[in-house]
């Protein structure tokens, strides 16, 4: 019982809060999320609201833009594989 308010609560959270709408917000998930999804790749500067120490953003809305970084690596790597052999 105690799930079932807690999520209705979250749904109606998420019809209420329209923050991924400030372009601020909206630009600055593209670097979390390549960095999440290719660690290694560069060395990367993020913000200071991604910071170890912030801990103020959530990395929810990243997800889906996480997965497709990956989703792409994936089929970039299995490309070159096929390619070399």
């Amino acid at each position: 019982m105690l799930l079932l308010k807690l999520l209705l609560f979250r749904g109606i959270i998420l019809l209420i809060i329209q923050t991924t709408y400030v372009p601020d917000e909206y630009y600055q998930y593209p670097e979390p999320s390549f960095h999440i999804a290719f660690p290694h790749s560069h060395q990367q500067n993020l913000t200071w609201e991604w910071g170890e120490n912030a801990k103020i953003r959530s990395y929810m809305p990243l997800l889906p833009l996480i997965g497709l970084y990956r989703l792409v690596g994936f089929a970039v790597r299995l490309m070159c594989f096929t390619l070399l052999t």
